[in-house]
């Protein structure tokens, strides 16, 4: 989604009106296991930590600050947050 946004492929209204409220709710769990699969690596002796983060995990949490972003500008609008489109 984060790539699709950040390329103006969808739409940020319908994008965060259906998954806003439910993103940054579990924000404080997901956290945790994004950090995790953007280093650790499966492999067939285990999991092996890198430095390195693999790049599409990190588009989660880009997604979860343009989210907080926009949520934000929702509660600022006049009218409590309701878009009249």
């Amino acid at each position: 989604m984060s790539i699709l946004l950040a390329k103006d492929l969808i739409d940020e209204e319908f994008v965060f009106g259906l998954i806003g409220a439910g993103l940054i709710s579990v924000w404080p769990v997901l956290r945790p296991a994004v950090g995790y699969y953007e280093h650790y690596y499966a492999r067939s002796t285990g999991a092996e930590w890198h430095e390195a983060p693999r790049l599409i995990y990190y588009e989660v949490q880009t997604l979860y600050e343009r989210c907080a972003r926009w949520n934000e500008q929702q509660r600022a609008r006049p009218g409590g947050g309701t878009a009249a489109r």
